[in-house]
């Protein structure tokens, strides 16, 4: 290229300095005078000659745009190749770069989708999704959420603070990060799950133009995690109660405060209210001690108990648990549901007012029997027993029941030293009282014969003495039988000797006996028995009830009219001995026929308070049953009723 440009300036030089001899010659030749046609030949020669020359520099100057133009052409193609391999270069690098962005997606895909915790992708301000994991949808049960706002998708997390919560981090910016937050959520068709608990954050994402854009939720499941560690501090809150019940409960040995402590101690961390029932020998069941935290309420409790005690054979839920020894557990209840039907609309209103909703009733087991039954009420809505307030529930009544037996053996014991004691008292005064008789009637007889005063000693008043010496000695007996009776009775060693008996002739026995005493005290003794009425008995001690019988309404109904009577049904006989003395008042009848127990004073009618015990228990184990109908101030009736064929032995 730089060849060319130098051969077109050298004949660019050449052409010019032709031009110029040429110019010389022309102006010299006018100088010498040639002619015009000389003239004119010379100028056309120098004009061809400079034509000529113009043409070759017209030549050189397209040689030298051709030259140019290809030099350019080429630098054009050299540049339009390397662009091309530029941009082939660039195309096979973006496609690298493309397929590497794809395969990191695809990656990234991967790893989002198999991520073991829940994780979603919703975008704008409604929350409408994008994306979700597997582990997510199994969370929410498997829905179809894409293109689903969330309010949409999980309608059941209104009411819960998630949506307001992704309202205000899309608003802010700001991430959340939610600690141990309970969500109730649908795991497919029909009602919610139960509670369960989640670490969770949400995450704003935000879009080229640095605007929030969406929302990434990463979840973390940590029930199992909450109710494990619910279970422990329920564990230790349920052993510090039951510590603090035991040691409450051991505190005292009085029946009473025990019973009402029991029934004070589950208020109100396991129940809203809470009964104690106990059942005697007799199947009888008492209510003990009543608690509830609206003292309203208990009141009504005790009210309702009122109207309607309970007894052994009911269909109530306590005599359930005293009949079988098992724990009756009602989550979902009522009080109608529980107790008998209501007796009229007022009972049936209170029933409602106590408006029980869950209830369970546990034995107190003591030495193998029950001994009483705790009963335990929620009344609060919301609030249901679980079987781990039934295992609370048991454990309490069996600490309960050791302390109440504990308490009830300290009772019997100081029941037991106070009968002693009455009983020392009453058997030192019963036994003194024909001790002395009989000691100033020795005296007498003794002093007479040392004296040999034997005119004082005719037959009539000796024998009046000696009588009199009979008669307490015959006490004396008896006293000591009626101890001896109750040994025997409360042993092993009681036998019946069933016989035939006639019993008008017993009968005619025993208040021949009693004439003298009821002349001497002008008190009527009538008897009206059949002529025949035979039975199998043992005659010696159906002689000891009709004379425990008759000697009582004798000693009580002195100065009046004291019958005896008796009848058959074929099947049975039935025994009355009737007086009009002082009669028994009504809450003193069923505690006479207990051991050692009397209804009147000892300063004015003797006795160890044995007799009735002793018939009781005779007359049971016979077979029969023994009652008593009484008012004060109008007499008692004692109703002895024996089947004709006894028992052979006890």
């Amino acid at each position: 290229m730089k060849d060319a440009d130098a051969g077109v300036r050298e004949a660019r030089g050449r052409a010019d300095e032709a031009l110029d001899e040429a110019r010389e010659q022309a102006d010299g030749t006018l100088e010498g005078g040639s002619s015009w046609e000389h003239l004119r030949a010379l100028g056309q020669e120098r004009t061809q000659q400079a034509a000529a020359l113009h043409q070759e520099r017209l030549t050189v100057d397209e040689k030298l745009l051709s030259e140019r133009q290809e030099r350019m052409q080429a630098l054009v193609n050299l540049f339009l190749r390397e662009r091309q391999q530029t941009d082939e270069r660039l195309l096979t690098e973006l496609g690298r770069a493309d397929a590497t962005l794809t395969a990191r997606d695809d990656f990234m895909g991967m790893v989002f989708m198999q991520l073991p915790m829940p994780i979603c992708l919703t975008r704008g301000s409604d929350h409408v999704f994008e994306l979700a994991n597997p582990s997510y949808l199994r969370l929410v049960g498997k829905r179809e959420l894409a293109g689903q706002s969330i309010r949409r998708a999980l309608p059941e997390l209104e009411g819960q603070p998630f949506f307001e919560l992704m309202d205000r981090v899309f608003a802010s910016g700001e991430a959340f990060h939610g600690n141990e937050m309970p969500a109730r959520l649908h795991m497919g068709e029909g009602e919610l799950t139960e509670e369960r608990f989640f670490n969770f954050v949400y995450q704003p994402l935000l879009g080229l133009d640095g605007k929030v854009d969406g929302i990434v939720t990463f979840a973390f499941e940590v029930t199992e995690q909450i109710r494990a560690r619910q279970k422990l501090q329920e564990a230790e809150r349920r052993a510090r109660f039951l510590g603090e019940a035991s040691a409450l409960l051991g505190a005292s040995l009085e029946l009473t405060l025990t019973l009402n402590r029991l029934a004070s101690l589950a208020l109100p961390s396991l129940a809203d209210f809470c009964v104690v029932d106990v059942a005697d020998d007799e199947r009888r069941i008492t209510r003990a001690a009543t608690a509830h935290i609206d003292a309203v309420k208990e009141n009504l409790l005790r009210e309702l108990d009122r109207r309607q005690p309970m007894t052994w054979d009911s269909s109530h839920p306590v005599p359930r648990v005293f009949r079988t020894g098992q724990s009756e557990f009602l989550p979902e209840t009522t009080h109608e549901a529980i107790a008998a039907r209501p007796q009229d609309a007022e009972h049936a209103t209170l029933m409602r007012q106590l408006g029980v909703r869950s209830y369970m009733a546990v034995p107190m087991l003591a030495r193998g029997r029950t001994i009483g039954v705790l009963s335990f009420g929620l009344t609060e809505p919301g609030r249901r027993y679980t079987t781990d307030d039934l295992l609370l529930a048991q454990e309490l009544a069996e600490r309960a029941a050791h302390a109440v037996d504990n308490a009830r053996l300290y009772s019997e014991a100081q029941q037991a030293i106070r009968i002693r004691d009455e009983f020392l008292s009453i058997a030192s005064h019963e036994l003194r009282t024909p001790l002395t008789p009989i000691q100033l009637h020795l005296q007498s007889l003794t002093q007479d014969a040392r004296e040999e005063r034997t005119d004082k000693l005719d037959s009539s008043k000796l024998r009046r003495k000696l009588e009199t010496l009979g008669r307490q000695v015959h006490r004396l007996k008896l006293l000591v039988y009626g101890l001896l009776d109750v040994s025997r009775l409360s042993g092993h060693d009681f036998k019946l000797e069933i016989e035939r008996v006639d019993l008008l002739e017993l009968i005619s026995e025993v208040t021949a006996r009693f004439r003298a005493e009821a002349e001497q005290t002008k008190t009527p003794l009538e008897v009206n028995v059949p002529a025949s009425l035979i039975g199998e008995w043992d005659r010696i001690r159906v002689d000891q009830i009709m004379t425990n019988l008759v000697s009582n309404a004798l000693k009580f109904g002195k100065g009046k009219p004291v019958t005896v009577s008796a009848t058959s049904d074929g099947e049975s006989a039935l025994i009355q001995v009737r007086d009009l003395g002082i009669g028994i008042a009504p809450e003193d009848q069923e505690r006479i026929f207990q051991r050692f127990e009397r209804a009147v004073p000892t300063r004015h009618f003797g006795g160890f308070g044995l007799g009735l015990w002793i018939v009781r228990q005779i007359v049971e184990a016979l077979g029969g049953t023994i009652c008593v109908e009484s008012e004060l101030g109008r007499g008692a009736t004692f109703t002895v009723e024996l089947p004709l064929q006894a028992r052979r032995a006890r």
